[in-house]
């Protein structure tokens, strides 16, 4: 079975433009057109005056289902925070904190998702500005995943904010997953830093990893999202990368 995921940092719907416009955002995700997609910072908070919108206002509009996950919130109920969008059924969930990273409590979203025929562990994570902040959460976020999947294949999908080539949170990650390569989302028009990445685990093979890039998600957003094909492959074969270390970036023109 093949299925399609997908990160993005979505900048509170705020475009390289400066406006507030979620409907730009639920294009580019419609252009992406993954199965899962993995969203960071969504903000519904009345303190920047724009419109209330919800996660089913970026989730519907695309059937799929939404579990959000607050980091910052308002008294009013207004959060920033993380989502994960699906097409299948979610079997249980769980959310991690990984550690404050300024105002912010970074945390992560685990959910069994069923795929038809089998079941993964979709995990959604947004990490800090701090270096030494993003070891110590990726080392929380590896235990929890540890300690949840219950022997589950694993895709983990998320802004690290990690720009280095080699350490730091990544040289973590590459000893307990597969993928992770570098492909360059940030900024958005005429990207520089690789800082939203796929790991895998288990038995999945990545397929097509990709940068999408098109009209709409040059100015949506100040990030790219990165997308990728996943093939559940039969019990026993290796992970295997088509994109291989080293290329630096796959684009994806949408009309």
């Amino acid at each position: 079975m093949n299925f399609a995921v997908a990160t993005y940092n979505i900048h509170k719907c705020v475009g390289r433009d400066g406006v507030h416009a979620p409907q730009r955002i639920v294009s580019v995700l419609g252009e992406v057109n993954a199965d899962i997609v993995a969203v960071q910072e969504f903000d519904n908070r009345t303190q920047h005056g724009w419109p209330r919108i919800t996660p089913e206002d970026l989730a519907a509009p695309l059937g799929m289902d939404c579990i959000q996950q607050a980091t910052i919130m308002d008294s009013d109920g207004g959060i920033h925070g993380n989502l994960l969008l699906t097409r299948y059924p979610v079997d249980d969930l769980m959310h991690v904190d990984l550690g404050r990273s300024g105002p912010e409590i970074r945390r992560a979203i685990l959910a069994k998702i069923d795929l038809p025929g089998s079941k993964i562990l979709a995990v959604a994570a947004h990490l800090g500005l701090s270096a030494r902040g993003r070891r110590r959460q990726v080392r929380n976020l590896i235990k929890a995943i540890d300690g949840f999947s219950q022997g589950l294949p694993v895709v983990l999908l998320g802004d690290f904010n990690e720009w280095l080539p080699f350490g730091g949170c990544h040289s973590i990650l590459s000893r307990r997953f597969a993928g992770g390569q570098r492909r360059r989302t940030f900024p958005a028009r005429a990207p520089l830093l690789p800082l939203d990445r796929i790991w895998l685990d288990g038995q999945l093979e990545m397929e097509n990893l990709r940068v999408h890039r098109s009209a709409t998600s040059k100015v949506a957003s100040d990030h790219l999202p990165v997308a990728a094909d996943v093939r559940v492959s039969s019990p026993g074969r290796n992970i295997s990368n088509t994109n291989k270390p080293g290329n630096d970036e796959t684009n994806t023109i949408s009309p």
